[in-house]
């Protein structure tokens, strides 16, 4: 990525203060139960803004353990997780938190606009991991010197801000787009739902005409033959040996014949349990309760193939129903209800027995009338696969409209200079003067001084309650000072948290 006029770069070590974390004892109840900081964890950092956290600590456990708490407007950044193979999660907290010691945390420096950074750090995701990324880690991690060592683009402080609004809001349309594109895979299966059931009672035809003559039968009396399971023996992904089916080869209406492994047993073994076109193979078992019980139409066979003893194989009498309305039927809800609580779990694995299918009742047409309600169902369904390509046109459109955009971003073009802006030269000079001038913990101590006390300032706080920087300004003192001053107020209750949602802050107001 080049640098656009006017622009400049500096580490990340120059953008502000870096914080680590930590994880307070689970065995102290003190430092958990009740908890109202947020403690921020790799498994929270699936959003861009962070107002919460699934876990909370207690103030105690902040005080006691040494934990930093994180302002909000702070850059969140994962550094040890099995995601970073991939992907780096970033967000900006919105509220006071605390982190785990799997994340570092950057408080941007003046002049530095928070969600501008974040975008930009998940914008160069490839160019991050490939330059902090550790090698030879049982878990992904990214080292932390050369992390801060990664050099970012700073465009001057007004305009950064203009960007990081423009892409925040860029990324809240699109998440609001993907989300009700999201919607549409769910109203397709409860459409073919519907279609089955229909089909399930006879009312589903090209014609739309529909017969009531139609008389139940059990599953027992359609069959060919006996129902029988497979085999299970070990084997492998590679040839040689017979190919057999794995269960996942059956989650959808057809058999996927590629999805198989291969076993080393002869032909007089494999025969009694080769599948031949027009079979219908039945789960027994599975993780899944959806899938057990689901039936699956066997397709035409290039190569002899069997199937695992978690299945159970159907063959039809043809002169009396056909496999693929079969499968339609029996895997309606409608047909479903009948043994759906008859399926059992034991170890965590769900099973049905043969005895308890062979007796659900199949209301059964004509041949011809299965045949026409076999075609109007593969025309609905066509239908539906065509708004399942569309859909999945625009979400491939959409991604790559937002790329775009946001590498409109960071190459300069996405808005026009700000007249008046500060010399982004200027700002360089002066987180790298501030980077070299960074006191140690000892000296910040030093520093502390409390000019003015909270009671002072509750008297004039205004109805609708300053942030933590407002109060931290009017103060006069550093963060540490001013964190433990309204730490004391919020115990006492003389002050409260209060989320802003229009300005996305956390402020502090008094209790009215």
């Amino acid at each position: 990525m080049t640098l656009p006029r006017d622009w400049v770069e500096v580490p990340l070590d120059a953008a502000g203060q870096w914080v680590g974390g930590g994880t307070p004892a689970k065995r102290e109840p003190r430092f958990w139960a009740g908890g109202t900081v947020p403690w921020v964890s790799p498994k929270d950092m699936k959003v861009d803004l962070i107002v919460s956290a699934e876990d909370k600590v207690t103030v105690e456990a902040v005080q006691a353990t040494g934990l930093t708490l994180i302002p909000p407007g702070a850059i969140l950044v994962v550094t040890r997780s099995g995601i970073l193979q991939h992907s780096v999660p970033v967000a900006v907290t919105a509220v006071e938190v605390v982190i785990n010691q799997d994340l570092k945390a950057l408080i941007p420096a003046p002049g530095l606009d928070p969600e501008f950074l974040a975008e930009q750090l998940r914008t160069r995701t490839p160019e991050l991991l490939a330059h902090a990324r550790k090698s030879g880690t049982t878990v992904e991690s990214l080292a932390f010197n050369r992390l801060k060592s990664f050099s970012i683009k700073l465009a001057p402080p007004r305009e950064q801000a203009a960007i990081g609004a423009q892409v925040s809001a860029l990324r809240s349309r699109a998440a609001r787009l993907r989300k009700q594109l999201d919607v549409i895979p769910a109203l397709m299966t409860d459409t073919l739902d519907q279609l089955a059931n229909k089909m399930a009672i006879g009312q589903l035809s090209t014609a739309g005409v529909h017969s009531a003559k139609t008389q139940p039968v059990a599953l027992g009396d359609l069959l060919e033959e006996p129902a029988r399971t497979g085999i299970s023996v070990r084997g492998s992904l590679d040839p040689p040996g017979i190919k057999a089916l794995r269960l996942s080869a059956m989650r959808t209406p057809v058999v996927d014949l590629a999805d198989v492994r291969y076993l080393p047993i002869g032909d007089d073994r494999a025969k009694p349990v080769a599948l031949r076109r027009g079979d219908v193979l039945i789960s027994r078992g599975s993780g899944s309760v959806r899938l057990v019980a689901k039936a699956s139409l066997v397709p035409a066979l290039s190569d002899l193939t069997i199937f695992p003893d978690t299945t159970y194989r159907v063959r039809l009498k043809r002169d009396l129903i056909r496999p693929d309305w079969f499968v339609a039927v029996w895997n309606a809800p409608f047909t479903r209800a009948q043994f759906d609580q008859r399926i059992r779990t034991t170890a965590g694995i769900w099973k049905v027995a043969w005895r308890d299918l062979k007796g659900v009742l199949i209301n059964l047409p004509s041949l011809d009338e299965q045949a026409d309600a076999v075609e109007a169902l593969r025309a609905l369904t066509a239908r539906l696969n065509r708004v399942r390509a569309k859909r999945e046109a625009a979400l491939r459109t959409l991604a790559r409209y937002e790329a775009a955009m946001v590498a409109k971003a960071f190459d300069g073009s996405l808005i026009e200079p700000i007249p008046d802006d500060e010399n982004p030269s200027l700002l360089r000079a002066r987180l790298l003067d501030a980077q070299s001038h960074v006191p140690s913990s000892a000296s910040r101590k030093k520093l502390v001084t409390t000019p003015t006390t909270l009671d002072d300032l509750l008297r004039s706080w205004p109805s609708a309650g300053q942030t933590f920087e407002q109060v931290q300004e009017v103060l006069r003192v550093d963060y540490e000072t001013a964190r433990n001053l309204i730490f004391e107020a919020l115990e006492k209750g003389i002050i409260v948290q209060q989320f802003d949602s229009s300005a996305k802050l956390m402020t502090l107001v008094k209790p009215s």
